[in-house]
């Protein structure tokens, strides 16, 4: 399937995954019956509420942006930092996404730890045009706060040294986080034109990660069983 990129008006091929095109096809319905009523079904059209998919991009957007703003407000003192990919160890969008997280999870995240204490961490992933991916990353400790503040120029070098030695690219950003609504919308796009975002992600990742307990997964009121089934009769047109 291939999907439109509006930024560069041009295509993007990419295979979706299975529930993406069902959701496009307009095809497939949910059947909704309440546990508490079994014998009640209501018939809704199927939303797959994917990142990847034009029509929902938006909509998950926003259900993200709450789930984000709702973990920072509590918690003051982020850190905003930009991870970028050195695009000549980087052969496809797919092994760029796989390069990052495993950066951070086995060497970057561990270093920072070993040396400011246990960092808190949101992680969100952004395409390029060409479809390779950069990670937004915000950082939450009391040290690496004060160092980012004591000596800007210090740590944005420290940080570079630490993703050139993972493997990665240049950090791009290393700020403070000012406004919790506004990066929040900043990275959940709810503040641009709808459209896929993530087309090139591999398939099962999590395009938002956080520390344990840190942001709540996203799960269905449990009052309802669901079943996907295809339409009998044609959509009209």
């Amino acid at each position: 399937m291939v999907v439109p990129n509006k930024k560069t008006n041009s295509s993007v091929p990419v295979l979706l995954p299975r529930y993406v095109q069902f959701c496009l096809s307009g095809d497939y319905v949910m059947k909704l019956r309440p546990k508490a009523a079994p014998g009640i079904v209501a018939i809704k059209p199927l939303k797959c509420l994917s990142q990847r998919c034009p029509d929902c991009a938006r909509r998950r957007g926003f259900q993200d942006f709450l789930r984000l703003r709702n973990a920072l407000a509590p918690r003051l003192g982020w850190l905003h930092v930009v991870f970028t990919l050195d695009r000549n160890k980087t052969g496809s969008p797919q092994e760029g996404y796989r390069d990052i997280s495993r950066a951070w999870d086995r060497k970057i995240s561990r270093t920072l730890s070993r040396r400011f204490g246990r960092i808190a961490s949101i992680r969100v992933f952004h395409e390029h045009d060409d479809g390779f991916p950069h990670s937004h990353i915000l950082m939450r400790n009391p040290a690496l706060l004060k160092e980012s503040q004591l000596e800007p120029k210090g740590l944005l070098r420290d940080l570079n040294e630490l993703a050139h030695r993972a493997g990665l690219g240049h950090v791009t950003e290393c700020e403070r986080v000012r406004g919790i609504g506004k990066i929040a919308s900043y990275l959940t796009k709810t503040s641009r034109e709808p459209g896929p975002h993530y087309v090139n992600a591999p398939a099962n990742t999590r395009l938002i990660q956080a520390s344990r307990r840190l942001i709540p997964r996203r799960r269905g009121s449990g009052l309802f069983t669901v079943e996907v089934v295809k339409r009998h009769e044609p959509r009209s047109p």
